[in-house]
């Protein structure tokens, strides 16, 4: 019985957020197979805004949609509610995700069109360097993932639950700065080796305290769930802003690390 009422509510959720699965997916195959734009300019972008529209959309969708008091007098536990939607959106998400990386890893792309035709889109991509950004493609997604999830979940208004995506970004690239932060005083030069545990153990256990919390939240009325549009918007802006800053920044420190890894001091000897 309990199986097949979390089948249930995942085919339900499934059926609601159809089209925006589609659309994510669609950027995918583009973004992996046809556009030869490569690791480093799909992953990372790609996982963030990713987990971002989907750990917001997911985890309020009753708050914003005004059913929340209503779908917890149902039979559906708010346990098994939680673990269907955070299964479908966290399991999709890991799972685009690793295959992007395997498929440039072993160059699959490059290999399938080679099938076709001969030219810039057969050759290989540049080395996705230094190494630790293909951990960080994943530790910071799921960060911003869990951070996104469990704050629309535990939201109380439909505004707040439409700007979860703004915090998880938030925290996420805060944990980000004050890692690479620690990795430079500790190695002299960003490794992943504190950033990459700490993103994934952050979201790990945000998604668990979440679920913990979820169990026993009141639900949200629907005259409390009216969004305000003008927050909306201003929220929508300001989460946008702060994802393109985050991304820049580290790029920066993508550059900078690869740059020192790959460089050696050079003796010049005076005759």
């Amino acid at each position: 019985m309990r199986h097949r009422m979390l089948r249930g509510l995942i085919w339900r959720e499934w059926r609601q957020h159809e089209e925006l699965f589609s659309w994510i997916v669609v950027s995918w195959l583009i973004g992996v197979w046809i556009l030869p734009v490569g690791p480093q300019a799909f992953l990372l972008p790609f996982g963030i805004i990713a987990a971002a529209i989907l750990g917001s959309t997911l985890g309020g969708s009753d708050t914003v949609d005004g059913t929340e008091e209503y779908s917890f007098s149902l039979p559906p536990t708010r346990s098994q509610r939680y673990l269907s939607r955070l299964g479908l959106g966290g399991l999709s998400l890991l799972g685009l995700l690793v295959l992007a990386m395997g498929a440039f890893f072993l160059d699959a792309p490059q290999r399938l069109w080679g099938l076709i035709f001969q030219s810039g889109y057969t050759e290989p991509f540049t080395p996705f360097r230094p190494g630790f950004l293909w951990g960080l493609s994943v530790a910071l997604p799921v960060a911003v993932f869990g951070e996104t999830f469990a704050a629309g979940s535990l939201a109380r208004s439909a505004g707040a639950a439409r700007a979860a995506w703004f915090r998880g970004c938030m925290v996420s690239g805060a944990l980000l700065g004050i890692g690479f932060w620690v990795e430079q005083r500790l190695f002299l030069r960003p490794m992943g080796l504190v950033v990459c545990p700490v993103l994934g153990t952050w979201g790990v256990l945000r998604l668990a305290f979440g679920f913990l919390a979820y169990r026993n939240k009141e639900g949200v009325s629907a005259s409390a769930a009216l969004p305000s549009l003008r927050t909306s918007t201003w929220v929508m802006v300001a989460g946008l802003i702060l994802v393109v800053l985050l991304l820049l920044l580290l790029m920066l420190y993508g550059v900078r690390s690869s740059e020192y890894s790959t460089s050696a001091p050079v003796r010049v000897e005076e005759k």
